[in-house]
């Protein structure tokens, strides 16, 4: 009896709880979800290579007029003899100090928040060593992403036009200069912006951590 009580109940469990839907339609409803996924994926695919041609195109941009600059002032030759450490001024070369040597070799520099170093410290060991170039990596790379949240952002609210002409604005202002650089402004860029996102996405938690991280 108990065996038999047990078939019972495993047949009705598996008769079907519904209409049936043909295998015809289910196929139908499963191209078209994955061809959607498709038409998704290649339009942030093309969404983030246009972001990132602006971003080339805008960096040349800034250091063309870096090298006029520096043939007005006669220095040209130390921008092409430092090509990269050239850039390494102001709050770069603290960061890229905090970086490398930790806050105990500068106790003056406390004001200058971990985060960035950090990520610094980290890329420098998968870049074996270099910490400039770590520096310029974590930097491009946020730019790259603050691009990509920006343009939602605005496309959201206002339409594609006035998001891409918002992404191009941000490129190529002569104050992006420092989103280059290895400093912390595109880093607090993204997280802010990728925080904003979230909220208005109704993903509370993740806005409020990326908030914290700003």
């Amino acid at each position: 009896v108990p065996q038999f009580v047990s078939l019972l109940l495993i047949s009705r469990a598996l008769e079907p709880q519904g209409p049936e839907v043909e295998p015809s339609v289910i196929s139908r409803q499963l191209r078209r979800r994955l061809k959607r996924n498709e038409w998704a994926l290649h339009n942030q695919i093309h969404l983030i290579v246009w972001i990132l041609c602006l971003m080339l195109l805008s960096r040349l941009l800034i250091l063309a007029a870096a090298m006029v600059s520096s043939c007005l002032a006669g220095s040209l030759d130390e921008l092409f003899h430092a090509a990269i450490s050239h850039w390494v001024r102001w709050d770069a070369a603290g960061y890229i100090n905090l970086a490398r040597n930790g806050y105990a070799s500068a106790p003056d520099m406390l004001n200058y928040l971990p985060l960035y170093p950090y990520l610094v410290r980290f890329f420098a060991f998968l870049c074996f060593g270099h910490y400039v170039f770590a520096g310029f990596l974590v930097s491009n790379l946020a730019l790259l992403v603050a691009g990509w949240a920006l343009f939602r952002l605005v496309g959201a609210e206002h339409g594609e036009r006035a998001a891409r002409r918002a992404v191009i604005l941000m490129m190529f202002s002569p104050l992006s200069l420092f989103f280059s650089v290895p400093c912390a402004e595109s880093l607090f860029l993204m997280l802010t912006l990728l925080a904003v996102l979230c909220a208005r996405n109704r993903a509370f938690l993740p806005a409020v951590l990326l908030g914290m991280l700003s």
